[in-house]
């Protein structure tokens, strides 16, 4: 009988039946790749009810690891679950930032700079090892035959504190001396994990910074509170 263990992530499938459930649990790295995905088992006596767990949910779930062939790989076997964030209570904080970004017309600074048409100075800030993300855009610069002066700033774009440190980054980009334009760029992820482009520490840096700000940040469909600020979203 294997031990019990506890496993934080964001919940990415949950599907009830007459008494069993299924679900799936997703963790990140520091670059806000997905690490590990594992399947989860609820028995009947703790299979939350749709309303109480839902796909998006940052949830603790404590169990044990389970190997039975007639349902597939390895899975665990949930005992119990905590919500440690919910989607509703993070919309509703996203919502009140963004309203008291627009009563400031801070959606505004950053649109006013200019960019010249020979800019060619880049600072990326990107996940650590770049990410898929940083990865992909750095390539498609270097491919295009344009003579870009490209540095790097490498963040833990997937850690608790990723919007402070992105934010921090964004001040630092000034070592660099002169620079035309910054880029914060990582790939896709689960709500939980691109939450920290909807904080207030980073808007306030991409607001302050006097150099213009491009944001490019998870797939096409995601729209954060940091590409509402920048000069430029590229979502």
């Amino acid at each position: 009988r294997t031990p019990t263990v506890a496993i934080v992530g964001t919940l990415t499938a949950y599907k009830r039946g007459r008494r069993w459930a299924n679900g799936e649990i997703a963790s990140y790295n520091s670059n806000g790749d997905v690490e590990s995905q594992l399947r989860l088992s609820f028995p009947p006596d703790a299979a939350p009810g749709k309303a109480q767990l839902e796909v998006g949910n940052k949830v603790q779930v404590v169990g044990r690891f389970i190997v039975d062939h007639r349902y597939g790989p390895v899975q665990f076997q949930v005992s119990h679950t905590t919500v440690l964030e919910t989607r509703a209570q993070s919309a509703s904080a996203v919502d009140q930032l963004v309203a008291s970004i627009r009563n400031e017309h801070l959606d505004r600074v950053q649109k006013r700079l200019q960019l010249a048409d020979s800019a060619s100075r880049l600072v990326v800030v990107c996940p650590v090892n770049r990410g898929a993300g940083g990865t992909d855009f750095i390539e498609r610069l270097q491919r295009s035959g344009q003579p870009w002066d490209i540095q790097v700033l490498e963040v833990p774009m997937g850690s608790e504190d990723a919007g402070s440190k992105t934010a921090t980054a964004i001040t630092n980009s000034a070592a660099f001396g002169t620079v035309d334009v910054i880029v914060v760029c990582r790939g896709g992820g689960s709500p939980a994990e691109l939450a920290p482009f909807d904080t207030e520490d980073l808007a306030r840096a991409i607001v302050e910074s006097p150099i213009p700000m491009v944001v490019a940040v998870g797939h096409h469909h995601d729209h954060h509170v940091a590409d509402l600020v920048a000069f430029r979203s590229c979502a």
